[in-house]
């Protein structure tokens, strides 16, 4: 353990939070030895991107609560009438918690000699089980467990942190009423370890990653930790990986990811496999890499995992966008004759998003590209009317693309709204393979195995069609993820949205429609397929 200068500068004191914690917080190591807190690297990206409501997916042993516990330790000791609360998911963690917090409060020096002169350590007036009061302060720490979370509804809390949330019982119990307690201007944060899909954590995750949320979202991986390695020739390592390793594909795609030099990638994929060969697919879930593939779930996956495994390994952030769309490929020249096809799948507008997904289709398959390349996303909670002509005016940029539409529910009125569009997809007769005048995509029959609904349908063509797909978005990749199939043989959407995937699936269903020989349209086209 460091000794503390002689004189602290008192501004910085205050100011400074990483000046603070290096200089007055001593934590204890692992082997329950003091010594100064000073901040890993998973700790250093909080300190520097936190705003007032934040998330986190954490890998496990980061240090993540410890740093937090140091922050509204500070905070109720430098700023008078503060009220911080942090809610662990089980008895046992909150005593630990509660120890670490006294850890930190019995070793903070009783006078800290400043620029400004003397400091003296503020008197606790009450310690208890779960509760620390600094009555000249006028400030408390409260330390709590999600199942016994009772304190007062109508007190203001300053600070608040939520640990292992996806471990909560009924997290909405107490997150509702705390955001109406915590001041704008107040701080929460809440952290955890994957828990599945399904539960209140994993929605909040989902709607901070979409960027329509209160929520900032922080991905903290397991590389973010130091000691997360085995060198060359360890006992520790498995016995074919002591010496100089073999890449898998799967290893190199993340070796690049995570921007390793080539030593730390050997002995980061050397504890790696270590790791996994000790707990195997919990691996990705107590040791995050990446939202697609932290949430466990129980239940078989209805698409191949493998095929989405191979498409989630190239996904990455959009490098363009054309207004509101994220663009991932641009239009090509209207020489090299492309042909586009935007599917859509019109949401309500308030809840549930509308989604329409582009796509290069290709009469066959090249080396440089695929039978289909997504290539551009536009979503958001846009009502019909309001999203009718984003789309076309999408379409229009990628040479008057054909626009499949769904025409259930919603996609009635958008529709109804492109109806003078010159590139609409159109139901086709089953019986004699004519083209109707009728516009867009019906979904019908159960989601379930079996059923001779167009829904089943769809499911299984975009299926069918995963090894020839080329996709770098990460939302449509997601809610592929998120379907299941249960017991009885129905689909499960376990994800809090399917339009995405729902875009997807009929992209897949009218792709065959914009092959062959089809009039382009009127002004800004050319020629007939």
């Amino acid at each position: 353990m460091t000794t503390a200068p002689a004189v602290l500068d008192a501004e910085r004191l205050l100011t400074d939070d990483l000046y603070f914690y290096e200089n007055l917080i001593v934590i204890e190591d692992r082997n329950r030895k003091p010594l100064a807190f000073k901040v890993n690297k998973a700790q250093q990206i909080l300190h520097d991107k936190l705003t007032n409501r934040d998330i986190a997916v954490k890998a496990g042993q980061l240090g993540i609560t410890t740093f937090f516990l140091a922050r509204y330790l500070k905070e109720t000791l430098t700023v008078s009438g503060t009220t911080a609360v942090v809610v662990a998911h089980e008895e046992f963690l909150t005593q630990r918690l509660l120890h670490r917090t006294t850890v930190m409060y019995n070793y903070f020096p009783s006078v800290i000699h400043t620029t400004a002169g003397p400091i003296y350590k503020p008197r606790m007036n009450q310690d208890s089980a779960n509760q620390k009061s600094f009555k000249q302060m006028n400030s408390t720490f409260y330390i709590g467990t999600a199942r016994a979370f009772v304190f007062g509804r109508g007190e203001p809390i300053h600070r608040f942190l939520g640990s292992e949330v996806a471990f909560w019982p009924d997290a909405n119990r107490i997150l509702v009423p705390t955001m109406q307690r915590v001041p704008l201007d107040g701080e929460m944060m809440l952290e955890s370890t994957p828990n599945g899909e399904g539960n209140r954590f994993h929605e909040i995750v989902m709607e901070a990653r979409s960027g329509n949320s209160i929520w900032t979202l922080h991905q903290l991986h397991w590389w973010y930790e130091d000691e997360y390695k085995i060198v060359r020739g360890d006992a520790a390592a498995l016995p074919p990986d002591r010496g100089k390793l073999t890449f898998t594909s799967d290893e190199t795609s993340l070796i690049v990811r995570a921007g390793w030099p080539d030593t730390e990638a050997e002995d980061r994929i050397r504890w790696r496999r270590r790791k996994i060969r000790e707990i195997n697919v919990e691996f990705w879930q107590e040791f995050m890499e990446d939202l697609s593939s932290c949430f466990l779930m129980s239940g078989n996956m209805f698409y191949d995992e493998n095929e989405i495994e191979r498409l989630r390994q190239n996904c990455y952030p959009a490098p363009y966008r054309f207004q509101n769309t994220l663009i991932w490929e641009q239009p090509d020249t209207e020489w090299d004759n492309p042909n586009y096809l935007i599917a859509v799948d019109p949401g309500q507008g308030k809840v549930s998003k509308s989604v329409a997904t582009v796509w290069r289709i290709n009469i066959t398959a090249t080396e440089e590209r695929p039978l289909v390349q997504h290539v551009a996303t536009l979503s958001g909670l846009y009502d019909p009317q309001t999203f009718a002509p984003m789309v076309e005016k999408l379409a229009r940029y990628y040479f008057t693309a054909k626009i499949a539409p769904e025409r259930n529910g919603h996609g009635m009125a958008f529709c109804g709204a492109v109806a003078l569009y010159p590139n609409l997809y159109r139901q086709t007769d089953v019986v004699n393979g004519f083209q109707t005048k009728v516009i867009g995509w019906s979904t019908t029959g159960a989601a379930r195995l079996g059923s001779r609904g167009t829904k089943t349908y769809m499911m299984d063509e975009l299926n069918h069609l995963l090894p020839d797909i080329e996709c770098h978005d990460e939302d449509i990749l997601v809610e592929l993820t998120q379907v299941r199939i249960a017991g009885d043989g129905k689909f499960e959407f376990v994800g809090k949205g399917d339009d995405f995937h729902d875009s997807a699936a009929i992209m897949a269903a009218t792709r065959s429609s914009v092959r062959g020989a089809e009039g382009r349209g009127f002004a800004g086209t050319k020629g007939w397929r």
